[in-house]
């Protein structure tokens, strides 16, 4: 809270272990000057500077033989000498009973010292104290400057990620203003209720952030700003989508739009098509979205709106990465990640760390998407987001699984699934059928069908009776049909892997999902095989091969690759065996080598599959 003085007493809990020589009791028999110097103190908080303390002019004569004598009995002792002297109660016990010393009226008045003392004293520094200030001059029921203070609090905390304690700032501003009543701007209560709808829809919680966005629209309104009109119309409309209120959502959408272009806003309409959007994609129609994406980030550039711009560019990464243009997705989730760097927006920075890892293993660089994994993951929880925390966890997880490192993976998955099945959103139920297909994933590498049918048989529940909104649902379904189709491969049932196979590439074609196109085609491929329909399996393996070399995929790469070498040995043409088996080999060193870190390195170099590509890759 800077090094003028502490928190308020309740916010400290932690105290030195008590001294043997000393009593909270000794302060009541103190002589008037050291007394009323403790007091003082004890009002600053637990931790006070003796600049700060010297100031004031209830301190009488030189504050240095006060403070050794209250050091001497050990009442305080000294906390630091740089970047200047600095002191702290030696028991909480002794602050709390020289603070409660005090009459009220009295307290008050010398917390509204304190605050003018702070801003003299530190009048260089004061946004270090915005907070301190805040609780003195409300300690003092001076409200205007309280209000001030809370406001400049709850924004420069809110730029450093600390959004749960940026809500609870606002929250005691918002308390202020019905003290201070008629003497409130609408404008400082649109700033209010503005900020708390962008601090609740960036932690999740969002039926609170659109009835934030809700005040500020009746604020807007009344005052017939219609730039904030359309911001709240936005911010509503946002909120309403991740509460799968689709047709709120649009309609609020709708009205910005208006809104926006009657009064020549580039922001709020920018803002309303990213709404748009966002409802396109989750219903499974990537590619309507493109033209709204593109259109809202081409304005939000135009008009240098960094935070609107970091916000669109997450949803600019999800149809290339859905669609295995990985290059693309990575370039844009750069810019928001940079974005949110430079200028300490959580929402664009935590969501296109995401993007960002996603992208990376798509083009294999796994290594790189952990680190950036790890990252979103670290932010999710620092603001307590489950909603992120488990779709972080479960990516991470994905990850290792793909690279082999299964029991890392399905420790992941485990934590992820916990947090997914507490939500009562239809992303939870997104999250848990993603989390128990790659859970079915790797069950299937380790061998063990059953505990891969458990997992499958509940992804496949929610596939088959998905939310009313039909949140992601094609997403999931593709990747539950494919893992089932493999399951069904493994156990030598060709017919469904062949039909599970058709299900998951049928959604891969309708919406351009190629990685799954890939992967489905190689299913297909497989069960020819097992079947010696060799041209079948040729040509659907060849396809498989060529999609996946087409967006640069490197496991649908090898994968497809040793599908044609086991085609090959199969119809006895060793040459053609190798050839494929030598590609997918060089491919797998060239990753293998690039991979430091243990857990993916180790699990992609034993994992069954790269172990038979290894065998029959080897240079003659």
């Amino acid at each position: 809270m800077g090094g003028s003085c502490s928190p308020p007493p309740s916010t400290r809990s932690t105290s030195p272990t008590p001294s043997r020589t000393s009593s909270p009791r000794a302060s009541t028999r103190l002589a008037d000057e050291p007394k009323r110097a403790l007091q003082v103190a004890s009002v600053i908080g637990r931790e006070f500077t003796r600049r700060l303390l010297g100031r004031l002019s209830e301190i009488r004569g030189e504050p240095d033989a006060v403070l050794r004598e209250l050091a001497a009995i050990e009442l305080i002792r000294e906390k630091a000498l740089f970047p200047e002297m600095a002191y702290m109660f030696t028991h909480a016990l002794t602050h709390d009973v020289a603070y409660a010393s005090l009459l009220v009226q009295r307290r008050r008045e010398l917390h509204r010292l304190i605050g003018l003392a702070i801003e003299e004293v530190y009048a260089e520094r004061i946004a270090e104290h915005y907070e301190v200030l805040a609780h003195h001059f409300s300690r003092a029921e001076a409200w205007d400057k309280a209000l001030d203070y809370l406001l400049k609090a709850a924004q420069k905390t809110a730029a450093a990620f600390g959004i749960r304690e940026a809500l609870a700032l606002y929250e005691e501003a918002l308390a202020v203003t019905r003290r201070l009543g008629d003497r409130v701007s609408a404008e400082t209560l649109m700033t209010i209720h503005r900020g708390r709808a962008d601090l609740f829809f960036g932690v999740g919680e969002y039926p609170a952030a659109r009835a934030a966005a809700e005040e500020l629209l009746v604020l807007a309104r009344r005052v017939g700003d219609r730039r904030l009109e359309a911001t709240a119309l936005v911010q509503s409309g946002n909120a309403a989508q991740w509460m799968e209120d689709f047709d709120t959502a649009l309609a609020r959408a709708q009205e910005a739009v208006e809104v926006s272009e009657a009064s020549g806003d580039q922001f709020g309409l920018a803002g309303a098509l990213s709404v748009r959007a966002f409802v396109l994609e989750v219903q499974g129609n990537p590619e309507e979205a493109v033209p709204e994406i593109e259109r809202a980030l081409a304005i939000s550039r135009s008009i240098g709106n960094l935070g609107l711009q970091g916000e669109i560019a997450f949803l600019g990464t999800l149809p290339p990465i859905w669609q295995g243009r990985f290059r693309d997705a990575l370039t844009v989730a750069r810019e928001g990640i940079q974005i949110g760097r430079e200028h300490r927006l959580l929402v664009p920075m935590i969501r296109c760390l995401w993007s960002e890892g996603v992208a990376r293993a798509g083009v294999g660089e796994y290594e790189a998407a952990l680190r950036a994994l790890e990252e979103g993951l670290g932010l999710a929880e620092r603001i307590a987001d489950e909603r992120l925390g488990s779709r972080f966890l479960n990516t991470v997880a994905w990850l290792r699984i793909d690279c082999g490192d299964l029991d890392a993976g399905l420790d992941l998955g485990a934590r992820a699934l916990e947090m997914a099945q507490r939500s009562r959103h239809a992303t939870g139920l997104e999250r848990v059928a993603f989390i128990q297909s790659n859970q079915g994933v790797a069950h299937l590498a380790r061998g063990d069908l059953r505990a891969a049918a458990d997992a499958l048989d509940a992804a496949h529940h929610i596939v088959q009776h998905p939310p009313v909104s039909r949140w992601m649902t094609w997403r999931y379904a593709m990747h539950c049909f494919a893992t089932m189709g493999e399951l069904a491969l493994a156990r030598d049932d060709l017919d469904a892997a062949a039909r599970l196979a058709d299900q998951s590439l049928e959604i891969a074609v309708s919406s351009r999902s190629r990685k799954y196109e890939s992967r489905a085609r190689r299913l297909t491929g497989e069960a020819a095989t097992a079947r010696r329909r060799w041209d079948d399996a040729d040509a659907a393996l060849r396809e498989s091969l060529a999609i996946a070399e087409a967006i640069g995929e490197p496991r649908q790469t090898w994968m497809s690759l040793a599908a044609l070498g086991r085609l090959h040995r199969g119809r006895g043409q060793s040459d053609g065996a190798y050839r494929h088996y030598r590609a997918a080999r060089a491919l797998v060193d060239q990753i293998l080598s690039g991979l430091s870190e243990p857990g993916l390195h180790r699990g992609l170099e034993t994992s069954p599959d790269i172990q038979e590509i290894l065998a029959h890759g080897a240079a003659r």
